[in-house]
């Protein structure tokens, strides 16, 4: 954490995306999501005192932000097994719990602050004053965005643009509400700061927060972020005695009506990928088709037509086949031995696989 934290910015009209593989540029902006501290003067007697500085977090923390820190210092050393079982946490907070549950990982030790920084997902929504902590990611998890990341290169490559267009994990989105967002994954332009294409990978008990999180992003970014691109990957809970392997993906667009609104739009509602019984969806055509302009973060209400010049470019468009991610995952499960290296753990995508499912992910070719 900074030792010597700048004045809290006033964040209330700027929207900022952070990279969170820049470690220190995720503290930042961090530090720059907490501009709101300054109308939570009342929360201590140590009124101008900002994140990082002494302050008495016992007599701050409320019963919810005790609950979400006992949660998150209980996911830091759980092991694989138990990860597995973990879903999303929902938990109460109001936007001055949030400001006060930021200056309470400050202080607490190294290891948690490196973990809520770098490694733990979650999504905090003020109007619903609601945090949740996803689900930890897993080795079909990690396998699904992988695979739509390949699928997705290599579409971009027929692009003109392709030099112009990044791709980033686990990012945090902070929007001018005051909420912020850690999606898997996303894609922008190199001209933007806010991504235009977010990549969602869920468990099928949390479709609802999926959608939710879909029309948040669509919604609150004005448009800016145009799709949300979600694979839902059912989850069996272990008391369960007939699992399901059914896996779906979903599309969220926004649609500018009336030149300056913004709507959501599901073009693509749970197509199937895989069936329950493990069994692929044989449309050959199953997919959907991916739009150069689906990169172009644009933001209403000052949306301008492109040049004419460039109208064609950004018409072009790339088929998003579904078999790859069909494939991908059949050949990690098939691959993945036994859970008798229980206990031997390696870090994947943030949270503790063992060295046999590691193995896997690194020997796939999609």
């Amino acid at each position: 954490m900074n030792s010597h934290p700048s004045p809290i910015p006033d964040m209330t009209q700027v929207h900022v995306y952070v990279p969170s593989q820049d470690h220190n540029t995720n503290i930042n902006g961090v530090a720059e999501a907490r501009g709101f501290l300054a109308d939570s003067h009342n929360l201590t007697s140590k009124a101008n005192t900002y994140p990082g500085q002494d302050i008495d977090i016992n007599r701050l923390q409320t019963v919810h932000v005790k609950r979400i820190i006992q949660a998150i210092t209980a996911r830091l050393h759980l092991p694989l097994q138990s990860i597995r079982t973990i879903a999303w946490e929902k938990f109460p907070l109001t936007p001055s719990e949030y400001a006060i549950l930021l200056r309470v990982i400050e202080k607490l030790p190294l290891e948690v602050q490196e973990f809520w920084d770098s490694k733990l997902r979650y999504d905090f929504i003020s109007v619903k004053s609601t945090f949740f902590l996803r689900m930890p990611t897993y080795i079909r998890h990690e396998t699904a965005k992988a695979a739509v990341d390949k699928i997705i290169e290599a579409g971009i490559k027929g692009f003109e643009s392709k030099r112009e267009i990044l791709t980033t994990q686990s990012t945090t989105i902070y929007f001018k509400e005051k909420d912020t967002s850690t999606p898997d994954g996303s894609y922008t332009l190199t001209t933007s700061s806010m991504p235009a294409m977010i990549i969602e990978i869920s468990d099928s008990q949390k479709t609802k927060e999926l959608e939710m999180l879909s029309e948040r992003y669509i919604r609150d970014s004005n448009g800016r972020i145009k799709i949300v691109i979600g694979v839902d990957i059912t989850y069996t809970p272990p008391e369960q005695t007939v699992s399901s392997k059914l896996v779906t993906i979903s599309v969220w667009r926004a649609e500018i009506v009336e030149k300056t609104k913004v709507r959501l739009t599901c073009p693509v509602d749970k197509l199937i990928v895989r069936n329950a019984d493990g069994t692929k969806n044989c449309n050959p055509k199953a997919g959907f088709y991916i739009y150069l302009h689906d990169f172009l973060a644009l933001q209403t209400p000052n949306i301008k037509a492109p040049h004419k010049a460039n109208r064609s470019e950004l018409r072009k468009k790339f088929f998003f086949d579904i078999q790859p991610l069909y494939d991908a995952l059949a050949t990690v499960e098939n691959r993945q031995t036994d859970a008798s290296m229980e206990d031997k753990f390696e870090f994947v995508g943030g949270t503790q696989a063992s060295a046999s499912e590691e193995s896997c992910i690194r020997g796939i070719n999609f």
